[in-house]
């Protein structure tokens, strides 16, 4: 599927409802600022689990916009990037900061599906 960049809360409840009626619904919603460096340096991590983990929906949360502020308050976003794994609309794993190995770590802890997991180039739409 696929990095998702969501720009309204509208398009962020949609994408969430979506993955929670999703065949395989887990979800990972990375929130982050443009003008921070971890946040830039958490990008490409983001794009090659969204590479591996293909059957996983990845919203990215542009933290510039305004009205996404909500969403963060919303989530208790204390730190940019943050991520949140959710499965079946429950968070399962929260990781803050842009340490490569652990958002690795949790990505194989909570994506894996064995025999379903497939590799696909990264999508970009703008809602």
């Amino acid at each position: 599927m696929g990095v998702i960049v969501v720009s309204t809360e509208k398009a962020w409840k949609e994408q969430l409802q979506r993955a929670k009626s999703a065949k395989t619904p887990t979800l990972v919603e990375f929130f982050c600022h443009s003008w921070g460096s971890a946040s830039s340096d958490a990008v490409p991590v983001v794009a090659e689990l969204a590479s591996k983990y293909a059957d996983a929906t990845f919203l990215k949360v542009n933290l510039d916009v305004d009205v996404l502020m909500a969403v963060a308050e919303e989530w208790a976003v204390t730190a940019t990037p943050s991520f949140f794994f959710l499965k079946e609309g429950n968070i399962v794993a929260k990781v803050a900061g842009s340490e490569a190995t652990k958002l690795r770590e949790a990505a194989d802890k909570h994506l894996l599906v064995p025999g379903i997991s497939r590799r696909y180039n990264v999508i970009r739409s703008h809602n």
